[in-house]
């Protein structure tokens, strides 16, 4: 007499390694359900750290754009556009909205700024073809200046609104 085989009602999970996509959505179905014994602890909580890092690596990539192109504003006046002023303002309030999202990262601006001050720099010396001289060596700019919408630096004109 045969012996039958016992059927799964549930196909096996899935490998963190072999699709990050759903294997992050049946995860996330196991904690709805709250079966907990099921979840893939040590990767969850990889996948937990990933996130808390995006989130302080993107803040400080929006600081690092907006920062060179206040730069490329401040010492590169005959060169403003519009284009550089667009991106001054969407970086602000992509700035804006990632500290409204995560509060907790304006206790870390200090850090940021300063790691992103010096790609920010460097990426001025290569897109104004000036040399690293001509650029201050620290971030010359405040939290303030960062955040007011209305701030840009340097002589007044020419000024692409106007």
């Amino acid at each position: 007499m045969a012996v039958a085989k016992k059927q799964t009602l549930t196909p096996p999970p899935t490998g963190y390694e072999e699709d990050g996509f759903l294997w992050h959505q049946e995860q996330v179905a196991l904690l709805r359900a709250r079966r907990f014994d099921e979840l893939d602890l040590e990767n969850v909580i990889v996948e937990m750290e990933d996130m808390g890092n995006e989130k302080r690596n993107a803040l400080m990539s929006s600081y690092r754009v907006l920062m060179m192109h206040l730069l490329k504003w401040e010492f590169q006046p005959e060169k403003r556009s519009m284009s550089w002023y667009g991106t001054i303002l969407r970086e602000r309030g992509n700035i804006e909205d990632r500290l409204q999202e995560s509060p907790s990262l304006k206790t870390r601006r200090h850090e940021l700024l300063a790691r992103a001050y010096k790609r920010a720099a460097r990426e001025a010396v290569g897109e104004t073809n000036m040399p690293r001289s001509a650029f201050p060596v620290t971030n010359p700019y405040t939290f303030e200046q960062l955040d007011d919408f209305d701030f840009l630096p340097g002589p007044a004109k020419p000024d692409p609104r106007d």
